[in-house]
């Protein structure tokens, strides 16, 4: 066989498992079509989610999610919120998702603190702790952890085996909070990560296989 060929069948198979379960791992949202890609704000929130060309770190052509907050209160729009109910659900414990990752870049004169809220049958679960982004960050990539272990509650395996709606909101300890300031950042490359140990058996399994039909 090919090498060329054999390993990008190796590459690919690693995805096939994860179809039947709504989210995959290794599926990205990179905005270049123009579109929010689903992403959507509450219909009060004034400060709803855009799509902004030639910004990301591509460059020209690289699209990127805007998002932003007032931080007036508790009021619409006072949390950099933005969420997804189409490519981002299903059983998520079956397809070996345990983290988002993403490109931030912080424009804002204060810090961001990113962390995820899911919804499902279990109810509302949100991250306990995640990556504190500095003010003016310039382009970095973070990595929020999504295993029950870093997860507060209600039924948190339950939602996970069925997650109908991924959020992301400025989560500090465990806890929503509105910014001390106005925020705005830019989001790109949301991708779902896969448990490292599963990744590679499922990588070594179907290589393994690929070879000896070879």
């Amino acid at each position: 066989m090919n090498r060329f060929v054999f390993s990008v069948l190796c590459s690919g198979s690693l995805l096939i498992g994860g179809q039947a379960f709504g989210a995959t791992v290794g599926q990205s949202d990179n905005f270049n079509d123009g579109t929010l890609q689903g992403w959507l704000s509450g219909d009060i929130n004034e400060n709803g989610p855009s799509n902004v060309m030639d910004v990301g770190q591509g460059g020209v052509g690289d699209h990127v999610m805007h998002v932003v907050s007032n931080a007036e209160g508790g009021g619409p729009g006072a949390q950099p919120v933005v969420f997804n109910f189409a490519q981002w659900v299903g059983d998520y414990l079956a397809a070996g998702i345990t983290a988002i990752t993403l490109d931030i870049n912080n424009l804002s004169a204060i810090p961001v603190h990113p962390g995820i809220e899911l919804w499902g049958p279990g109810g509302s679960i949100n991250t306990v702790s995640g990556p504190t982004v500095p003010a003016n960050s310039g382009w970095t990539s973070i990595t929020i952890n999504i295993e029950p272990g870093n997860l507060v509650g209600g039924g948190v395996l339950a939602t996970l085996a069925d997650v109908t709606t991924l959020r992301f909101r400025e989560i500090q300890g465990g806890s929503f909070v509105v910014p001390n300031g106005a925020t705005t950042a830019y989001y790109d490359n949301i991708t779902a990560v896969p448990e490292p140990a599963s990744l590679a058996l499922l990588g070594l399994g179907a290589c393994a296989l690929l070879r000896r039909r070879g």
